[in-house]
């Protein structure tokens, strides 16, 4: 069973590039399965919005909560303002929690990774719409420090990660549905930035994803690893 990860910002185009990846290996007459790589996973003990609402709360606190509901890291208090001791003492809650956060990243990682060995031995690709990678960076994102995320990074394994890269504003422009984006248009860019930086650092393959879909998925299929 041969692995591929697929890893990148949202908008620049994992799930497409996982379609077409499908249909080039059935077309060969071998098995593949396309999965979402299950965030959180240990029964839901700590979903993806637990953390979103207790930055949130910290916000508030720090009086620099967004007006416009969009993402904000912790720890960024708007200018000209005081933080009050209870502020203080909410961010040491918090970062208790994202570390927390981290171990379960990486236990789920621990866990995922064994069974899908063993689940699908019989299958010749397996497709991962993201994987621990992108839990890690969303980490940071969300305000954990990041000597703790290259901690992470440095136990899981990211030879068979590839990194779609496209701009930030491709990206915001691809990820835009009938309701417009779920994000403000700075987390594109820091996003982008952060999965330029740590692609570099540790290994992951760095793929051009402005390139066709299937130009993409002949490219990592050819790929010997």
């Amino acid at each position: 069973m041969r692995l591929i990860e697929l890893s990148a910002v949202d908008g620049a185009g994992k799930s497409t590039v996982a379609s077409r990846i499908a249909t080039r290996v059935r077309s060969r007459g071998e098995s593949v399965v396309v999965l979402h790589w299950p965030s959180d996973s240990l029964l839901g003990f700590l979903p993806d919005e637990s953390t979103r609402g207790i930055a949130t709360l910290v916000d508030a606190f720090d009086g620099d909560s967004s007006a416009d509901g969009t993402d904000r890291p912790p720890g960024t208090t708007v200018p000209g303002t005081l933080r009050s001791p209870l502020g203080a003492a909410f961010d040491y809650v918090v970062a208790l929690v994202f570390t927390l956060k981290l171990w379960f990243v990486l236990l789920n990682y621990l866990l995922v990774i064994p069974y899908l060995v063993v689940r699908y031995r019989d299958v010749d690709y397996v497709v991962l719409d993201r994987c621990a990678f992108d839990d890690l960076l969303q980490l940071e994102y969300r305000g954990v420090p990041r000597g703790l995320v290259r901690a992470g990074l440095a136990l899981i394994r990211t030879g068979d990660c590839y990194c779609l890269e496209v701009g930030p504003r491709t990206a915001a422009a691809r990820d835009r549905g009938a309701d417009g984006s779920d994000h403000a248009d700075d987390y594109y860019d820091r996003k982008s930035r952060l999965y330029r930086g740590y692609a570099r650092r540790h290994g992951v393959t760095r793929v051009d994803a402005t390139a066709r879909p299937s130009t993409i998925a002949r490219a990592i299929l050819r790929d010997g690893r």
